[in-house]
């Protein structure tokens, strides 16, 4: 499978132009039905819940709009001298699903290798660092509150279906510091997209949206898809070059001796600086540009290294 594949009809070049960061789309995906099918299923949650492959905060529970207590399905288990937290009791998980609540799996990539396998499609085709999040709904219920995402996501409807609210509107200014939640009253005028089984939806960060539940339970995947900003390469020069020596120096003090020969002088210092630190954020972002960041800056990456065995010799 390829991007274009997943994005049909539009190849790479064309959903760049026309669409990435610009506005949502809707793919109904039927040729690839069968493949999104077998991403996961209620029988692979049940084996990992059976298997305690989850703890919290990987998996959560949300209900109308809010995060389940987490000790109505999760608690701390002694096991010798150390405490385990977080651990899952699969039965309370399963009640709380069956009383209405949403199952969510965090970065369901690292335990699903196809999925991990779309991760790697489309972090090579838009050079940037994804990850996945799957949603586990029963019928008749919300998750979560209208609300936008500080990333793009890509959406495939894996079992059932599920209705969104989408706000198609001009996307919502987005920072660090900025709630993601918002007022539903925006929602009045939001356009209704219906997504079943092999159907795909691509949302730009920043763009309002909700999804509920009808008469079918559902199972959709979530792509995190984390653009980087220019902040970004600036922000890692300004790191790069605070452990140089130059940028560590102490600006002079003129007490009682301060002239416009030395305001020139520590303006001129200062622009040599500021001159290194773009260099350095050039360097940052031709780097940014090309490749996907490995190694600490990917929050999950795969192991690569192999055990040295006897058995190999």
């Amino acid at each position: 499978m390829t991007f274009a594949d997943i994005f049909s009809p539009y190849s790479l070049a064309s959903f760049i132009q026309e669409c990435y960061g610009k506005k949502y789309l809707w793919i109904d995906g039927y040729s690839n039905s069968n493949i999104l099918s077998s991403l996961l299923s209620f029988s692979d949650i049940q084996t990992m819940l059976d298997r305690n492959y989850l703890s919290f905060p990987s998996i959560q529970l949300s209900k109308n709009g809010e995060y389940v207590e987490v000790n109505k399905y999760a608690h701390e288990v002694e096991y010798g001298k150390f405490c385990l937290n977080g651990v899952v009791n699969g039965n309370a998980v399963i009640d709380e699903f069956n009383s209405g609540s949403t199952i969510v799996i965090n970065a369901i990539n690292r335990h699903v290798e196809s999925i991990q396998g779309i991760c790697d499609i489309f972090e090579e085709a838009l050079k940037c660092v994804v990850y996945a999040n799957a949603y586990i709904s029963p019928p008749n219920s919300t998750g979560f509150a209208p609300h936008f995402d500080k990333h793009d996501v890509v959406v495939m409807q894996v079992v059932g279906e599920k209705d969104w609210l989408i706000q198609s509107s001009k996307p919502a200014s987005v920072s660090p510091v900025i709630d993601k939640d918002v007022n539903a009253d925006c929602m009045d005028s939001a356009i209704k997209q219906n997504l079943k089984a092999g159907n795909i939806l691509y949302l730009p960060r920043g763009i309002i949206h909700s999804a509920s539940t009808a008469q079918q339970e559902s199972i959709h995947i979530s792509f995190g898809v984390h653009r980087r900003s220019w902040f970004q390469p600036l922000d890692t020069a300004l790191t790069a070059c605070s452990n140089e020596s130059d940028f560590r120096e102490q600006i002079p003090l003129y007490h009682n001796n301060f002239s416009s020969k030395n305001s020139v002088g520590q303006l001129k210092e200062l622009q040599r600086l500021a001159s290194k630190l773009i260099d350095q954020a050039l360097l940052e972002a031709s780097i940014c540009l090309g490749n996907v960041p490995k190694g600490g800056v990917k929050p999950f990456s795969r192991v690569t290294k192999k055990f040295n065995l006897g058995s190999d010799k």
